[in-house]
């Protein structure tokens, strides 16, 4: 597909990023009546403190605000802005993230509120946001489950008609045509069920939900689903990467329930003690927390910079987290080091 450049110089964060640091698309919608190209000269032409990477036009044209390989831009920071569930909270991040602003009508401009139920997409926009959802995917190695709205990262009413679902399409609707792209066949309608429940990343899927054919990482199967799962892939060689870090008892699930990869553990040396390591961390937004794991409280921000790892600790869905030295005493500084933007270095220099 065709996508125009209008590149900001302002208005995100330098970052070398790698494909394998970027780990999630977020869905956005403008939440105001200007076209694409427009929303790159705003952001390009003065500080606003907000950003995205891709605007998709009324009329489909795709325009590319931010070089997302070598920036990040600032669309999902921040804290929580609503009551809804935000499972991908201070899990899908501004440094791990790349964004996709989709312009939007409104029948009446009498009021601009979030809250209002008139916003609605152009087919034409929806469909190039599935396209161009489905080529990042595939540039990125990105699976289906990582496809999320603002709405799931901190529970921001956007993009709007994904979150009511009153629209021609729902958001379960809208990725089943970004997997139709992705397999290089086109969507069987341009419509979708309006009043079909809005899907979610974990395993409570509607009935023939884009979900149904994900590659589960958990203990068990029971009643059409994933007994403590960790995890959902559309790429089995992902799912089974996965499974190394998750230990014994867990096993690939297909969606009929079949174990098709099971976890062994390489027995064959005990295990080393465990030894301090640095750091480096590159975004300013990763929190500090007084235990490992995201329900914990933060009690500040790491900044950027190196800092020492004295222990790890899992999380209940077996991520990895790191004690900061700082905090030793206590036991009470904890990092994500799951995060891109946390890395171990190779020769460790002095950390915190």
């Amino acid at each position: 597909m065709t996508i125009n450049q209008n590149l900001m110089s302002l208005n995100h964060t330098p970052l070398k990023r790698s494909k394998s640091d970027i780990q999630f698309i977020v869905i956005h919608y403008v939440g105001a009546l200007g076209d694409a190209k427009a929303n790159t000269d705003y952001y390009k032409g003065q500080y606003v403190g907000a950003s995205a990477d891709f605007w998709v036009g009324f009329n489909g044209d795709v325009w590319q605000g931010n070089d997302y390989h070598n920036y990040y831009s600032w669309a999902i920071g921040g804290g929580l802005q609503g009551s809804g569930p935000h499972p991908w909270y201070q899990i899908a991040l501004n440094c791990n993230s790349v964004s996709i602003e989709m312009c939007v009508r409104k029948r009446s401009t009498a009021t601009m509120n979030a809250t209002d139920k008139d916003w609605y997409f152009e087919d034409a926009t929806v469909e190039s946001s599935a396209k161009l959802t489905a080529q990042l995917m595939k540039e990125l190695n990105i699976n289906i489950d990582h496809v999320i709205r603002h709405y799931d990262v901190n529970a921001k009413i956007c993009p709007n008609p994904f979150v009511y679902n009153n629209g021609k399409i729902t958001w379960d609707g809208f990725l089943k045509k970004v997997l139709s792209y992705f397999g290089n066949t086109a969507p069987n309608s341009d419509s979708d069920n309006p009043s079909a429940p809005e899907s979610k990343p974990d395993n409570n899927h509607s009935e023939n939900s884009v979900y149904d054919n994900l590659y589960r990482v958990g203990t068990g199967w029971k009643d059409g689903r994933c007994i403590n799962q960790k995890g959902a892939f559309a790429i089995l060689d992902n799912a089974q990467s996965f499974l190394t870090k998750c230990g014994s008892s867990y096993n690939v699930y297909k969606s009929n329930g079949e174990i098709i990869y099971t976890y062994t553990e390489d027995q064959s040396a005990p295990p080393a003690a465990f030894q301090p390591y640095t750091v480096k961390i590159t975004s300013p937004d990763v929190y500090i927390r007084t235990g490992p794991g995201i329900d914990f409280l933060p009690k500040g921000f790491t900044g950027i910079g190196s800092f020492t790892i004295v222990k790890e600790s899992q999380d209940t869905d077996g991520r990895n987290w790191g004690l900061l030295k700082s905090y030793e005493k206590y036991s009470n500084g904890w990092v994500a080091l799951w995060l891109s933007c946390v890395s171990k270095y190779d020769t460790a220099p002095k950390g915190r």
